[in-house]
């Protein structure tokens, strides 16, 4: 506080006499006109003008680095799925839930599953998905042995789709899947208490929440 208290009285103890416009060294502008604005009407800009011309420092600009923006991606080119569960056996023999998010639009589709096998999990996807809105470009998943079989990988193959898995240490990169699917846990375990035998009938109004 000594220094800045020290610094101040010697700003204060500055010459207070009026600088005019005249007394000040013209500066010359971008655009090759000289200009008296620092001491112009104004003897406080003049005193800093005057300080500041005591000193000898070089103001040199240092470029940074370059960012630049990703490339915007269409709807229903880059889907995330998880598989939730298990859970009470239903009638029908549902017991999981394939969550299948569209990155881009933030559609979400829940389908009921009896099994989770690859062929179960392929079907699922090409009966409810891309029949309805096309293969992906990619489809991020958590690397379950569902997906990581040869079988899931010919479907992709076949479908000119990218397969991307998480890794286990950073399961963040599917959150957006994951954030729903602690959603939808709120809602179900509202409504499985008064109806344990039939949430799967009602998946289709839980994406909506």
């Amino acid at each position: 506080m000594s220094a800045w208290r020290s610094s101040g009285r010697r700003l204060n103890s500055a010459p207070t006499s009026r600088v005019t416009a005249s007394s000040c060294a013209p500066i010359t502008t971008a655009c090759g006109e000289s200009s008296t604005l620092w001491g112009s009407g104004n003897p406080r800009l003049a005193r800093w003008r005057l300080r500041l011309s005591e000193l000898e420092f070089d103001v040199a600009y240092k470029p940074g680095m370059t960012h630049y923006l990703a490339d915007s991606i269409p709807p229903f080119q880059d889907t995330a799925l998880d598989l939730y569960g298990p859970l009470t056996r239903m009638a029908a023999g549902h017991r999981f839930i394939l969550v299948i998010t569209d990155r881009f639009t933030k559609l979400v589709r829940a389908l009921p599953m009896d099994g989770t096998t690859a062929v179960d999990c392929a079907s699922a996807v090409l009966d409810y998905w891309v029949a309805a809105y096309g293969p992906p470009d990619r489809l991020l998943s958590d690397g379950g042995p569902h997906i990581t079989s040869h079988f899931w990988g010919q479907v992709c193959n076949l479908l000119s789709i990218e397969p991307k898995v998480t890794s286990p240490s950073h399961p963040q990169t599917n959150g957006q899947t994951e954030r729903f699917n602690r959603t939808m846990h709120t809602i179900l375990n509202h409504y499985v208490t008064e109806h344990p035998r039939s949430w799967d009938q009602l998946l289709g109004a839980l994406t909506l929440a």
